[in-house]
């Protein structure tokens, strides 16, 4: 009996450790956290849902194809241009070796021109671009935010 009765209140401490512990993560202050920690937290949030498929935006940065980016053909959507923006491009090197290059020759246009795969021109939110990513390939996307759709290709061989 005294057995019994252990396990029982073994039990209900342990559901109550882990509902407390759940009911702190819910109880979370955002109004009290500093800007950098705020920002912080968001880029974690925003990193684990992307990668629970639950967020397709993706933000200014550089993606490897294959690590940071699946493989594949996608549509990219502006929803964002960036405070002062009028255009900007989002670029496709065949590797990081050539995005190496890229930096190596400096930040003209023609560099970047002639070590990319392809760059298209973002004009304003809501322009659509088709996107295709072998592995290894480099996403540069400078400005701006959108989203990723994969495009179906039952066509494709």
């Amino acid at each position: 009996m005294k057995t019994i009765v252990s396990i029982i209140l073994t039990a209900i401490l342990i559901c109550s450790a882990v509902f407390s512990a759940a009911e702190s993560l819910t109880d979370i202050n955002i109004k009290a956290l500093d800007n950098d920690t705020l920002s912080s937290l968001a880029d974690e949030i925003k990193a684990e849902m992307a990668s629970r498929g639950l967020l397709n935006e993706i933000y200014p940065g550089l993606y490897l194809a294959g690590r940071d980016i699946e493989v594949g053909s996608f549509v990219y959507t502006n929803t964002e241009m960036g405070k002062d923006i009028e255009k900007f491009y989002i670029w496709i090197y065949p590797d990081m070796s050539a995005w190496d290059k890229k930096n190596a020759e400096g930040s003209n246009f023609s560099s970047a021109q002639q070590n990319a795969i392809c760059y298209s021109t973002i004009y304003s939110a809501g322009d659509r671009i088709t996107i295709n990513l072998e592995k290894g390939n480099v996403l540069y996307i400078p400005y701006g935010v959108g989203t990723l759709e994969r495009i179906q290709q039952a066509w494709a061989p």
